[in-house]
């Protein structure tokens, strides 16, 4: 709903009289049809008494009960001058009559015959219009983006109090005006427009307000953009105010929890490093499965990352065939359309500033569960001492055995073994007296201090916006500069952004686009060497200490034992020890990658007749990215390495270092090209009752990759110079000296083409406004299928229709204006780009123990091998009640996956036990429903947004045998094709508990009987020894929004929740924990002594531990977890100033927010509390606080 209303300031009256400024009309606002209610609503009685209501409140009362908004010039009269309203019964004229009473103005009241009500002009009286010697009289007519007539307009002379508003065929005529008068035109919801007077102004077609595209209705394909009222497929568009509402440097993180049938999957329970994004569930097995993601009419080639949100203007999702057929076979996973901002025709400048500042909290690294304190940390080491867990170790350490690799030892077993074979020299009080030192130290205490910090990001955005009669233009540019998590982690972005059309000459559009991208990623190593595993592949010791009392760095044990390292400057190696705060102090171990995305645009649209054009769109697109790794002299990893290289003497003393001396740097570089090319024709005709709309085009891409890698020894980063090394060469390792390696590898490089050609046609026909039909075709090819016609190119198509009831004679449900019917049918298309119909091969060099060059097969031929398709239907319901006090839709869908990606079994002749190739099939169903409703609609609003999804998918046909039982369970992350079940299912062992005597994890064996026959549990011979406890992945999921607008301040609250599915936690695994020290908290819970198995079922701790007991207890239903959760998702507050108050300091518009997101769960289903965003455990991402400023000039 448009706010219909323009207030203007208290002023004095004599002020008033003195200026005396002349009016413009503005006449506003379509409300939905209701059939039984005619056009001359006007004519309707209003009753209505109040003392000294103001003529704002009146007008909106009349607006209330006639729908006729009102419109005024803020300098024509006080709109807050006071009456006494006592109207019963009174007609819309009388009421008008007596409230402008005394006042210098009058009115004008046009009836809309398209829709309730219509809108009342107020004016000044008598404008004072002198004739002009050579005149001229101008003619024009409005239209709107469907090139429909624009009722009611403003046309006003810039600088006069001349105005006129369209009639109803959108049409002005101006007399007696100045060859070099400007007009200025007005109409609410769309863009006020300025243009030079000419006689024959022709065909104006207005453009929507950024702010009001939403509102209106216009969806945009990537192809074209469609209103609302003539969709036949299934499109969703995320709240432009909570869109924008948020902050962030990407824009798909933006989507998350505001968009229908959208889900984000967390990098805990889809084991990927960054959220994945499914629309409407899964639509494939092995084949890709993330969304086409489209960029101002292209699929974006780059990294998605680099789009600046702040340019960002709609966000579109295509869900189900009808909408997202057109893109053909990169559509099967749905699309995201994304459109950036543009210039306006006949628009003053307009200037946006954006700036915010955003804080976190510092993380909590005290939440990850695979953690033991040091207390019992220490407990377990003296326990596993006394049992001879580390006697294998203490031996690695002997100085006489050429051949001891010095296993790393820790500082409790080392005060451990030196009172064993100290004949009492060293007494275990003594130990115990440095050990209980060591227990109340906190690893975790040294890396919060001084590995981890607050994110501190900065975001500032700038853009300049406006056009005249002949051009357009949008220039925007923005920074951003982020300081991670972790210590020596920044990031900066750098974005330009110009885009411009122009009319050289009329019926001519040429469009010009420019995108530049820069963004800088600087690593620090030294964490990931520390944490979360050390030495050997153990943990890092809880009670180490990263510094002392004066945080001066302090050296750890990391590959080597202390002895053993403290003693190898003797021997001639480089010093070997590791001080991780000193490493990050000084940048000894970093990485930069710098990525540049150039994006360039063009086209030519020329209009042959109205409503019929040609078009041709042409996209360049240059993505590169440079990794650099240097590691220095100074860095542990390269005085390591180093040493491990030297060649010693009998004696163990250096004798050569085979690895230059110097740093190490590590280099990779990508390059890719991307081309694309269409050409469209378009026709878009409304004639009487007929709307006709169809597009037909070609379209061709190429994408080309080059990449590289190396590696320089010996590096000198000032010099920028290196020394060669002989990468074919094996050395024997230090210490030890029983394995070898060759240092370094050979240059490597890489490339590919992929190409893809398709025609494509869209066409829709709808009749009276009641009836659409629509149907889509395209046809693609590409070079991944050989050249057979049959498998290169696959034709795909959708039809769908849509009913508007509500525009029927028959319909008379006056509490339900709006409501809709529509349906879809049709085909996506999918493909795996791992895979190719030929047999392809990889070259490499250096053999390990030949040297010689070889080849490996990377992809063996398949000449059976299609495109997937996913047949999709849809039917859904839009409705709206009366004043929109609740609006919404319903969808409900089916899909089924056709030809997918999967295994098969082949003959052992073959040489291979499974192909992967079209050898599968899925299925699925599921529903979005979205509400909208105004709770409140006075001076205090309140709105609720509800979005609601449920989907669901099984797998229908399975060849392979690639996934076995053992396979499927303990382990949610992994793809599990089981035919009848989810792709994504979590499957477990059968528990019974635990033994109550000994603490024992027990099962059941083949014939239910409870065992502890583990070697049988753990590899079970068919499904049925497994418990499905159900999907790995959200089946319902969602959101609820409440936004809150009170004058000037507005405030959104954001919950999201996702449920019916589950996960495994992670587990305490004994055999893990003695060999490693990676622990968990179930440590604390473990059963001690009979009857603990009432309250835990952690097994007890067995020395030595049994693998296969542990793989089972890890593996079994005692893990597994409800994933059902909500989440706080994010709160905003905002304060816009009053533009009163802004107008003396040329400013449009000022507005103040505060954002708050990641503020944590609500509820959750599990019992441990866990978050089922980190399942297995880590470090949750933590709460973020932003403060920033709007400034519109």
């Amino acid at each position: 709903m448009y706010k219909n209303y323009i207030n203007k300031p208290d002023i004095l009256k004599w002020y008033v009289y003195k200026i005396l400024l002349i009016m413009r009309l503005t006449i506003v606002i379509i409300i939905a049809t209701m059939l039984q209610v005619s056009a001359s609503t006007y004519g309707q009685k209003i009753t209505y008494v109040k003392k000294n209501v103001t003529l704002v409140e009146l007008l909106k009362v009349i607006k209330i009960k006639t729908g006729y908004a009102s419109s005024w010039a803020e300098s024509s009269f006080d709109a807050n001058h006071t009456i006494n309203a006592n109207f019963k019964n009174a007609t819309l004229t009388e009421v008008l009559d007596k409230a402008l009473e005394g006042m210098p103005v009058t009115y004008t009241i046009i009836n809309n015959s398209t829709s309730i009500g219509g809108a009342i002009g107020i004016r000044v009286k008598n404008p004072d219009i002198n004739p002009i010697v050579n005149s001229i009289t101008v003619r024009g007519r409005l239209v709107d983006e469907n090139n429909k007539p624009l009722e009611g307009a403003v046309v006003k002379v810039k600088g006069t109090s001349n105005a006129i508003a369209t009639d109803s065929n959108g049409e002005f005529v101006l007399k007696n005006m100045t060859q070099d008068a400007v007009l200025i035109i007005s109409f609410l919801g769309y863009e006020t427009q300025e243009i030079k007077a000419r006689e024959n102004l022709g065909t104006i077609r207005m453009v929507l307000s950024s702010d009001k595209l939403q509102e209106v209705g216009i969806v945009s394909t990537g192809y074209q953009n469609i209103p609302k009222e003539r969709l036949t497929g299934s499109f969703a568009q995320p709240n432009k105010e909570m869109f924008d509402s948020r902050v962030s440097t990407d824009v798909i993180s933006k989507l998350d929890g505001i968009t229908s049938g959208l889900v984000f999957n967390s990098p805990g329970i889809t084991g990927s490093k960054t959220p994945k994004i499914s629309i409407r569930g899964r639509s494939t097995i092995y084949a890709n499965d993330d969304p086409l993601i489209v960029v101002d009419n292209f699929p974006y080639d780059g990294d998605i990352n680099n789009i600046n949100p702040n340019d960002v203007e709609s966000v579109t999702i295509l869900k189900d065939a009808a909408a997202a057929s057109i893109w053909g076979v990169q559509a099967g996973n749905g699309v995201i359309v994304i459109t950036t901002k543009k210039g306006r025709l006949n628009q003053p400048l307009k200037i946006q500033l954006n700036s915010n500042l955003t804080i976190s909290d510092k993380p909590n690294l005290f939440y990850d569960r695979n953690y033991l304190d040091a207390n019992n940390f220490i407990d377990l080491e003296k326990f596993l001492f006394a049992k001879g867990r580390y006697n294998a170790d203490i031996l690695q350490n002997n100085p006489s055995v050429n051949s001891s690799i010095y296993t790393p030892l820790s500082p409790v077993v080392v005060l451990l073994n030196q009172v064993s074979t100290s004949n009492g020299a060293f007494s275990q009080a003594q130990a115990d007296q440095q050990i209980d030192k060591l227990r109340n130290n906190d690893v975790r205490n040294d890396l919060s201090k001084f590995f981890y910090q607050r994110i501190v990001n900065h975001q500032y955005s700038l853009n300049l916006r406006g056009g005249g009669p002949r051009n357009s233009y949008f220039v925007s540019a923005g920074y951003d500069k982020n300081e991670k998590i972790v210590v020596g982690n920044p990031y900066d972005r750098l974005t330009l952004n110009a885009d411009n059309a122009f009319n050289p000459i009329p019926n001519l559009e040429l469009t010009l686009g420019l995108n530049y991208v820069q963004s800088n990623i600087k690593t620090d190593n030294t964490l990931s060497q520390i944490a979360p595993l050390g030495p050997n592949g153990t943990v890092i010791y809880p009670y180490t200490q990263l510094a002392d009392d004066q945080n001066n760095p302090l050296a750890i044990v990391r590959q080597y034992s202390s002895a053993f390292v403290q003693n190898a400057p003797s021997k001639g190696f480089l010093n070997w020890q590791f001080f991780p705060l000193k490493e990050l102090q000084n940048g000894y171990n970093t990485g930069n990658t710098t990525l540049t995305d150039i994006r360039l645009n063009t086209g030519l649209k020329f209009t042959i007749i109205p409503g019929f054009s040609a078009a041709v769109k042409y996209q360049y697109e240059r993505s590169m990215r440079t990794d650099r790794n240097i590691a220095t002299l100074d860095s542990y990893a390269t005085r390591s390495s180093i040493n491990r290289y030297a060649t010693v003497n009998t004696n163990g003393l250096v004798t050569v270092f085979n690895q230059p001396i110097g740093g190490v740097l590590r280099g990779a570089g990508l390059i890719q090209n991307s081309n694309r090319l269409r050409t469209q024709l378009s026709f878009d005709k409304v004639f009487n009752r007929n709307s006709i709309t169809a597009i037909a085009g070609y379209e061709f891409s190429q994408v080309k990759a080059d990449g590289n890698g190396y590696t320089l020894f010996g590096y000198d980063d000032d010099l920028a110079t290196s020394k060669g090394v002989d990468p074919n060469t094996n050395y024997l390792l230090n210490p030890g000296r029983i394995s070898i390696a060759t240092i370094g590898e050979a240059p490597r490089s890489s490339g590919s083409i992929n190409r893809f050609l398709n025609y494509f046609v869209n066409a829709a026909y709808t009749y009276n406004d009641k009836y659409t039909v629509s149907a889509s075709g395209r046809i693609d090819a590409s070079n991944y299928f050989g050249v057979n016609t049959n498998q290169k190119s696959v034709p795909l198509w959708s039809t769908g229709i849509r009913w508007a009831i509500d525009k029927e004679d028959f319909y008379k449900l006056t509490w339900l204006p709006q409501l809709k019917i529509r349906a879809s049918y049709g085909f996506q298309g999918n493909l795996d780009k791992t895979l190719t119909a030929v047999t392809t091969f990889r070259y490499l060099t250096s053999a390990k123990y030949t040297n010689a060059n070889y080849a490996s097969i990377s992809n063996y031929g398949n000449p059976d091998l299609r495109w997937e398709k996913t047949r999709m239907i849809n039917v859904g319901i839009d409705f709206g009640l009366l004043r929109d006090i609740l609006t919404g839709s319903l969808e409900y869908y089916t899909k089924k996956g056709i030809d997918l990606i999967g295994f098969t079994t082949l003959a052992p002749t073959s040489g291979l036990t499974d192909l992967k190739g079209n050898y599968a099939g899925t299925s699925g169903k599921g529903m979005d429903i979205q509400l909208n409703s105004k709770n409140i609609d006075k001076a205090l609003k309140w709105t609720t947004s509800c979005l609601f999804s449920w989907t669901t998918d099984k797998v229908t046909s399975y060849k392979g045998t690639n996934i076995t039982p053992s396979g499927l369970a303990g382990s949610a992350l992994n793809i599990s094709p089981v035919v009848g079940k989810p792709v994504f299912g979590v499957y477990a062992l059968k528990s019974a508990g635990l033994d109550p005597q000994t603490g024992d994890p027990r099962g059941y064996d083949q014939s239910g009987n409870i065992s502890k026959d583990y070697s049988a549990f753990i590899n079970p011979l068919t499904l049925d020894q497994l418990i499905f406890k159900g999907n790995a992945r959200p089946v319902f999921y969602g959101g609820i929004n409440n936004r809150f607008t009170y004058k000037q301040f507005s405030l959104s609250v954001n919950v999201s929740y996702k449920l019916g599915y589950y996960f495994i936690r992670s587990g305490l695994n004994y055999d893990v924990l003695f060999r490693s020290g990676l622990g968990n908290d179930e440590y604390y819970k473990r059963w001690q002594k009979p009857g603990d198995e009432a309250i835990t079922n952690v097994p007890s701790l067995v020395y030595p531990a049994n693998s296969n007991r542990e793989t089972f207890y890890t593996k079994s239903e005692a893990l597994v977890e409800r994933g059902d959760h909500i989440r706080l998702q994010d709160v905003s507050l905002s304060y816009d100033f009053d533009k009163r108050n802004l107008r003396y300091l040329s400013v449009n518009h000022i507005q103040i927010y505060l954002y708050a997101n990641n503020l944590g769960l609500l509820w959750t289903a599990n019992k441990e509390r866990l978050d089922p965003d980190y399942p297995t455990g880590g470090i949750p991402n933590p709460k973020m606080w932003s403060l920033g400023v709007k400034v519109g000039l």
